[in-house]
Protein backbone atom coordinates (compact mmCIF):
# COMPACT_ATOMS: atom_id res chain seq x y z
CA UNK A 1 0.00 0.00 0.00
CA UNK A 2 3.07 2.19 0.71
CA UNK A 3 4.26 2.48 -2.53
CA UNK A 4 0.88 3.85 -4.03
CA UNK A 5 1.02 6.48 -1.84
CA UNK A 6 2.79 8.73 -3.83
CA UNK A 7 0.34 8.43 -6.79
CA UNK A 8 -3.03 8.51 -4.62
CA UNK A 9 -1.35 11.71 -3.83
CA UNK A 10 -0.38 13.28 -6.60
CA UNK A 11 -4.15 12.15 -8.23
CA UNK A 12 -6.05 13.86 -5.52
CA UNK A 13 -3.58 17.17 -5.16
CA UNK A 14 -4.48 16.82 -9.69
CA UNK A 15 -7.90 16.57 -8.90
CA UNK A 16 -8.34 18.94 -7.30
CA UNK A 17 -6.51 21.35 -9.13
CA UNK A 18 -9.29 20.43 -12.19
CA UNK A 19 -12.25 20.60 -9.56
CA UNK A 20 -10.79 24.06 -8.41
CA UNK A 21 -10.37 25.16 -12.57
CA UNK A 22 -13.49 24.15 -12.96
CA UNK A 23 -15.10 25.77 -10.44
CA UNK A 24 -13.52 29.01 -11.20
CA UNK A 25 -14.83 28.52 -14.65
CA UNK A 26 -17.84 27.22 -15.05
CA UNK A 27 -20.64 29.39 -16.75
CA UNK A 28 -22.30 29.75 -13.17
CA UNK A 29 -19.17 31.22 -11.53
CA UNK A 30 -17.93 33.30 -14.35
CA UNK A 31 -22.17 35.01 -14.15
CA UNK A 32 -21.80 35.99 -10.79
CA UNK A 33 -18.23 37.42 -11.13
CA UNK A 34 -19.17 39.54 -13.86
CA UNK A 35 -22.77 40.58 -12.14
CA UNK A 36 -22.78 40.35 -8.24
CA UNK A 37 -21.80 44.58 -8.17
CA UNK A 38 -23.08 44.29 -4.83
CA UNK A 39 -20.78 44.60 -1.50
CA UNK A 40 -22.03 43.52 1.75
CA UNK A 41 -19.07 44.01 4.27
CA UNK A 42 -19.21 47.52 4.39
CA UNK A 43 -16.91 48.01 7.54
CA UNK A 44 -14.61 46.33 5.50
CA UNK A 45 -14.41 49.18 3.23
CA UNK A 46 -10.94 51.21 4.15
CA UNK A 47 -10.61 53.17 1.35
CA UNK A 48 -12.44 53.80 -2.31
CA UNK A 49 -11.66 55.64 -5.64
CA UNK A 50 -14.44 56.93 -8.08
CA UNK A 51 -13.46 58.73 -11.31
CA UNK A 52 -14.68 59.14 -15.00
CA UNK A 53 -14.23 58.65 -18.44
CA UNK A 54 -12.71 61.51 -18.38
CA UNK A 55 -9.75 60.99 -15.94
CA UNK A 56 -11.16 63.04 -13.11
CA UNK A 57 -11.32 61.12 -10.00
CA UNK A 58 -11.63 61.28 -5.85
CA UNK A 59 -10.42 58.73 -3.01
CA UNK A 60 -12.34 58.89 -0.15
CA UNK A 61 -10.33 56.87 2.93
CA UNK A 62 -10.42 56.00 6.06
CA UNK A 63 -7.95 57.73 8.54
CA UNK A 64 -6.14 56.47 11.84
CA UNK A 65 -9.17 57.65 13.73
CA UNK A 66 -11.28 55.58 11.11
CA UNK A 67 -12.91 59.04 10.12
CA UNK A 68 -13.95 59.10 6.20
CA UNK A 69 -11.87 61.96 4.40
CA UNK A 70 -12.37 63.44 1.17
CA UNK A 71 -8.33 63.24 -0.64
CA UNK A 72 -7.14 63.00 2.76
CA UNK A 73 -8.10 66.59 3.76
CA UNK A 74 -11.46 67.15 4.12
CA UNK A 75 -14.35 65.47 6.29
CA UNK A 76 -16.45 63.62 3.62
CA UNK A 77 -20.46 64.20 3.67
CA UNK A 78 -21.93 61.53 6.12
CA UNK A 79 -25.24 61.73 3.92
CA UNK A 80 -23.02 60.98 0.16
CA UNK A 81 -21.41 58.03 2.61
CA UNK A 82 -24.89 56.72 3.63
CA UNK A 83 -26.39 56.84 -0.16
CA UNK A 84 -23.49 55.20 -1.43
CA UNK A 85 -23.12 52.18 1.45
CA UNK A 86 -26.72 51.96 1.29
CA UNK A 87 -26.70 51.05 -2.85
CA UNK A 88 -23.38 48.84 -2.74
CA UNK A 89 -25.20 46.93 -0.12
CA UNK A 90 -29.01 46.56 -1.02
CA UNK A 91 -27.86 46.51 -5.20
CA UNK A 92 -29.68 43.52 -6.80
CA UNK A 93 -28.99 42.71 -10.33
CA UNK A 94 -32.24 41.99 -12.13
CA UNK A 95 -30.46 40.70 -15.19
CA UNK A 96 -28.19 41.06 -17.91
CA UNK A 97 -28.42 43.43 -21.03
CA UNK A 98 -30.30 42.01 -23.99
CA UNK A 99 -27.91 40.51 -26.65
CA UNK A 100 -28.78 42.57 -29.39
CA UNK A 101 -28.27 46.15 -27.27
CA UNK A 102 -24.90 44.53 -25.17
CA UNK A 103 -22.40 46.02 -28.08
CA UNK A 104 -24.39 49.55 -27.90
CA UNK A 105 -24.48 49.30 -24.45
CA UNK A 106 -20.63 48.77 -23.96
CA UNK A 107 -19.72 51.28 -25.91
CA UNK A 108 -21.84 54.05 -24.36
CA UNK A 109 -20.91 52.99 -20.77
CA UNK A 110 -17.06 52.80 -21.52
CA UNK A 111 -17.35 56.63 -23.29
CA UNK A 112 -19.56 58.25 -20.10
CA UNK A 113 -19.36 56.39 -16.76
CA UNK A 114 -18.57 56.34 -13.11
CA UNK A 115 -16.12 53.46 -11.71
CA UNK A 116 -16.06 52.93 -8.24
CA UNK A 117 -12.65 50.72 -7.03
CA UNK A 118 -13.35 49.36 -3.42
CA UNK A 119 -10.57 48.42 -1.12
CA UNK A 120 -9.91 46.95 2.17
CA UNK A 121 -6.68 47.39 3.39
CA UNK A 122 -4.54 46.09 0.49
CA UNK A 123 -2.89 47.43 -2.53
CA UNK A 124 -5.36 45.57 -5.08
CA UNK A 125 -8.83 46.82 -4.95
CA UNK A 126 -11.44 44.56 -3.58
CA UNK A 127 -13.91 45.22 -6.38
CA UNK A 128 -14.21 47.35 -9.72
CA UNK A 129 -16.96 48.27 -11.48
CA UNK A 130 -18.44 50.93 -14.59
CA UNK A 131 -21.61 52.27 -13.65
CA UNK A 132 -23.56 53.91 -16.40
CA UNK A 133 -26.98 55.79 -17.18
CA UNK A 134 -30.57 54.93 -15.94
CA UNK A 135 -32.57 52.18 -18.07
CA UNK A 136 -35.75 53.98 -20.23
CA UNK A 137 -38.16 53.59 -17.06
CA UNK A 138 -35.22 55.35 -14.42
CA UNK A 139 -35.73 52.39 -12.41
CA UNK A 140 -32.81 50.31 -13.06
CA UNK A 141 -29.16 51.27 -13.35
CA UNK A 142 -26.33 49.69 -16.22
CA UNK A 143 -23.45 48.43 -14.86
CA UNK A 144 -20.49 46.67 -16.14
CA UNK A 145 -17.68 44.44 -13.80
CA UNK A 146 -14.14 44.96 -14.51
CA UNK A 147 -12.21 41.56 -13.63
CA UNK A 148 -7.96 41.94 -13.18
CA UNK A 149 -8.50 45.44 -15.50
CA UNK A 150 -10.57 43.80 -17.97
CA UNK A 151 -14.18 45.56 -18.39
CA UNK A 152 -16.47 41.99 -18.54
CA UNK A 153 -18.40 41.38 -21.98
CA UNK A 154 -21.83 41.54 -21.00
CA UNK A 155 -23.26 44.61 -18.72
CA UNK A 156 -26.17 43.88 -16.53
CA UNK A 157 -28.92 45.92 -15.35
CA UNK A 158 -29.55 46.70 -11.61
CA UNK A 159 -31.59 48.43 -8.70
CA UNK A 160 -32.07 48.73 -5.45
CA UNK A 161 -35.54 46.84 -4.53
CA UNK A 162 -38.27 48.87 -3.08
CA UNK A 163 -36.65 52.28 -4.54
CA UNK A 164 -37.49 53.52 -8.20
CA UNK A 165 -34.69 55.38 -8.93
CA UNK A 166 -31.43 55.20 -10.71
CA UNK A 167 -28.35 54.58 -9.07
CA UNK A 168 -25.50 56.59 -10.99
CA UNK A 169 -25.75 60.05 -9.01
CA UNK A 170 -24.60 57.94 -5.59
CA UNK A 171 -21.18 57.17 -7.70
CA UNK A 172 -21.48 61.23 -8.56
CA UNK A 173 -17.56 62.50 -7.76
CA UNK A 174 -18.46 65.84 -7.30
CA UNK A 175 -16.14 67.26 -4.19
CA UNK A 176 -18.78 69.38 -3.15
CA UNK A 177 -21.12 66.69 -2.69
CA UNK A 178 -18.90 64.49 -1.15
CA UNK A 179 -17.53 67.30 1.15
CA UNK A 180 -19.20 67.26 4.89
CA UNK A 181 -21.30 70.43 5.75
CA UNK A 182 -20.61 70.39 8.95
CA UNK A 183 -18.72 73.15 10.24
CA UNK A 184 -18.19 72.73 14.24
CA UNK A 185 -18.34 68.93 14.12
CA UNK A 186 -17.39 68.89 18.16
CA UNK A 187 -19.20 67.47 20.67
CA UNK A 188 -18.85 69.67 24.19
CA UNK A 189 -16.11 67.79 26.05
CA UNK A 190 -14.07 68.86 22.81
CA UNK A 191 -14.39 72.02 23.40
CA UNK A 192 -11.83 74.38 24.80
CA UNK A 193 -12.99 77.65 23.83
CA UNK A 194 -15.25 79.95 22.40
CA UNK A 195 -15.23 83.36 20.46
CA UNK A 196 -18.22 85.07 19.38
CA UNK A 197 -17.54 88.60 18.63
CA UNK A 198 -19.97 91.64 17.11
CA UNK A 199 -17.69 93.98 14.99
CA UNK A 200 -20.88 95.62 14.79
CA UNK A 201 -21.80 96.04 18.15
CA UNK A 202 -18.62 94.77 20.60
CA UNK A 203 -21.21 94.73 24.06
CA UNK A 204 -22.85 91.80 22.97
CA UNK A 205 -19.32 89.85 22.29
CA UNK A 206 -18.13 87.02 24.44
CA UNK A 207 -15.87 84.37 24.71
CA UNK A 208 -16.38 80.72 26.82
CA UNK A 209 -13.43 78.75 28.12
CA UNK A 210 -13.13 75.30 29.31
CA UNK A 211 -11.52 76.04 33.52
CA UNK A 212 -12.20 72.54 34.89
CA UNK A 213 -14.03 69.17 34.07
CA UNK A 214 -17.12 69.85 32.86
CA UNK A 215 -16.93 73.65 33.89
CA UNK A 216 -16.88 76.45 31.60
CA UNK A 217 -16.31 80.36 32.42
CA UNK A 218 -18.07 82.90 29.93
CA UNK A 219 -16.42 86.47 29.54
CA UNK A 220 -17.50 89.49 28.29
CA UNK A 221 -16.28 91.69 25.96
CA UNK A 222 -14.43 93.20 28.09
CA UNK A 223 -12.75 90.41 30.01
CA UNK A 224 -15.18 90.68 32.93
CA UNK A 225 -15.97 87.23 34.62
CA UNK A 226 -17.45 88.59 37.54
CA UNK A 227 -21.14 87.59 36.42
CA UNK A 228 -21.55 84.33 35.63
CA UNK A 229 -24.66 82.15 34.51
CA UNK A 230 -25.73 78.65 35.30
CA UNK A 231 -22.97 76.38 33.74
CA UNK A 232 -26.15 73.98 32.33
CA UNK A 233 -26.90 77.45 29.96
CA UNK A 234 -23.64 77.29 28.84
CA UNK A 235 -23.70 74.26 28.32
CA UNK A 236 -26.67 73.38 26.59
CA UNK A 237 -25.36 76.67 24.34
CA UNK A 238 -22.17 74.66 23.46
CA UNK A 239 -24.47 71.62 23.17
CA UNK A 240 -25.56 73.88 19.94
CA UNK A 241 -22.23 73.35 17.47
CA UNK A 242 -22.34 70.11 16.76
CA UNK A 243 -25.25 70.70 14.48
CA UNK A 244 -24.43 73.34 12.77
CA UNK A 245 -23.58 73.24 9.20
CA UNK A 246 -23.68 74.90 6.04
CA UNK A 247 -26.69 75.03 3.35
CA UNK A 248 -24.51 74.58 0.66
CA UNK A 249 -21.18 75.93 -0.92
CA UNK A 250 -21.24 78.86 -2.71
CA UNK A 251 -17.33 79.43 -3.84
CA UNK A 252 -18.40 80.89 -7.18
CA UNK A 253 -21.54 82.86 -5.85
CA UNK A 254 -20.97 86.18 -8.36
CA UNK A 255 -21.81 88.50 -5.13
CA UNK A 256 -18.77 86.91 -2.70
CA UNK A 257 -16.76 89.66 -3.54
CA UNK A 258 -18.99 92.55 -2.69
CA UNK A 259 -20.38 90.47 0.71
CA UNK A 260 -16.64 90.45 1.84
CA UNK A 261 -16.37 93.78 1.44
CA UNK A 262 -18.86 94.40 4.13
CA UNK A 263 -17.90 94.32 8.26
CA UNK A 264 -18.81 90.96 9.32
CA UNK A 265 -22.02 90.78 11.42
CA UNK A 266 -20.05 87.85 13.32
CA UNK A 267 -17.03 86.28 13.59
CA UNK A 268 -16.96 82.53 15.72
CA UNK A 269 -13.93 80.83 16.71
CA UNK A 270 -14.00 77.51 18.35
CA UNK A 271 -10.70 75.68 19.81
CA UNK A 272 -10.84 72.26 20.53
CA UNK A 273 -8.43 70.57 23.30
CA UNK A 274 -6.86 68.90 20.69
CA UNK A 275 -5.36 72.56 19.29
CA UNK A 276 -7.99 72.23 16.30
CA UNK A 277 -9.12 75.25 15.42
CA UNK A 278 -12.10 76.58 13.00
CA UNK A 279 -13.28 80.22 12.50
CA UNK A 280 -16.64 81.40 10.61
CA UNK A 281 -16.44 85.22 9.46
CA UNK A 282 -20.64 85.40 9.28
CA UNK A 283 -21.62 88.30 6.56
CA UNK A 284 -25.71 89.68 6.38
CA UNK A 285 -26.79 88.14 2.50
CA UNK A 286 -27.98 90.74 0.21
CA UNK A 287 -31.87 91.00 -0.56
CA UNK A 288 -32.38 88.84 -4.06
CA UNK A 289 -34.96 87.57 -5.62
CA UNK A 290 -35.22 84.87 -3.55
CA UNK A 291 -35.94 86.56 -0.67
CA UNK A 292 -39.14 85.90 1.44
CA UNK A 293 -39.16 88.79 3.82
CA UNK A 294 -39.41 91.97 2.78
CA UNK A 295 -40.12 94.69 4.97
CA UNK A 296 -40.27 93.89 9.43
CA UNK A 297 -43.30 94.30 11.48
CA UNK A 298 -43.29 98.67 11.46
CA UNK A 299 -43.68 97.91 7.49
CA UNK A 300 -40.00 99.12 6.65
CA UNK A 301 -38.04 97.49 4.03
CA UNK A 302 -35.78 94.93 5.30
CA UNK A 303 -31.81 95.65 4.67
CA UNK A 304 -30.49 92.43 4.81
CA UNK A 305 -32.37 88.29 4.17
CA UNK A 306 -33.30 87.58 7.64
CA UNK A 307 -33.60 84.08 6.82
CA UNK A 308 -30.08 83.63 5.91
CA UNK A 309 -26.15 84.06 5.84
CA UNK A 310 -23.17 84.15 4.21
CA UNK A 311 -20.43 82.61 5.58
CA UNK A 312 -16.46 82.18 5.26
CA UNK A 313 -14.28 79.31 6.63
CA UNK A 314 -12.07 76.71 6.51
CA UNK A 315 -9.39 79.60 6.43
CA UNK A 316 -10.95 81.27 3.76
CA UNK A 317 -10.79 78.61 1.71
CA UNK A 318 -14.55 78.38 1.74
CA UNK A 319 -17.66 80.69 1.07
CA UNK A 320 -21.14 79.21 1.82
CA UNK A 321 -24.52 79.94 2.34
CA UNK A 322 -26.59 79.24 5.85
CA UNK A 323 -29.85 79.74 7.65
CA UNK A 324 -30.48 81.80 10.41
CA UNK A 325 -32.80 79.68 11.84
CA UNK A 326 -29.75 77.14 12.37
CA UNK A 327 -27.12 79.14 13.07
CA UNK A 328 -29.09 81.77 15.54
CA UNK A 329 -28.46 78.63 18.20
CA UNK A 330 -25.04 79.69 18.64
CA UNK A 331 -24.82 83.76 17.54
CA UNK A 332 -26.21 84.94 20.96
CA UNK A 333 -25.09 87.87 22.69
CA UNK A 334 -23.76 88.00 26.03
CA UNK A 335 -26.94 89.60 27.91
CA UNK A 336 -28.95 85.87 26.19
CA UNK A 337 -26.83 83.87 28.86
CA UNK A 338 -28.57 85.62 31.66
CA UNK A 339 -32.11 85.47 30.43
CA UNK A 340 -33.01 82.27 29.65
CA UNK A 341 -31.36 79.64 27.94
CA UNK A 342 -30.96 79.14 24.34
CA UNK A 343 -33.96 77.03 23.45
CA UNK A 344 -33.49 73.89 21.09
CA UNK A 345 -36.62 74.42 18.85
Amino acid sequence: MKKYLPWIIAIAVLGAIVGYFAYQYAPSTIEKKQSDFSFKAIDKITKFRLSNEKGQSIVVSKNEKREWLLNNKYPASDEALSLLFTALQRMNTLGPVAVKGTENAIRDMLQRHFKIEIYTGGEKAEKVFYVGGPTLDNKGTFMLMENDGTPAPVPYITNIPGINAYLTARFDLDTLRWRSRWVFPYNVSQIERVDVLYPQDSAKSFSIKHIDKDSFCLISFNGNIANQPKQSYIQQYLGFFSSISIEAFKNSEPRKDSILRQKPFAIVKVQTADHKTQEAIVYNAPINDATRVLFDEYSRPQKYDVEYYFIEYNNKEDFAIVQYYVWGKILRSYQNFFIKPASKN
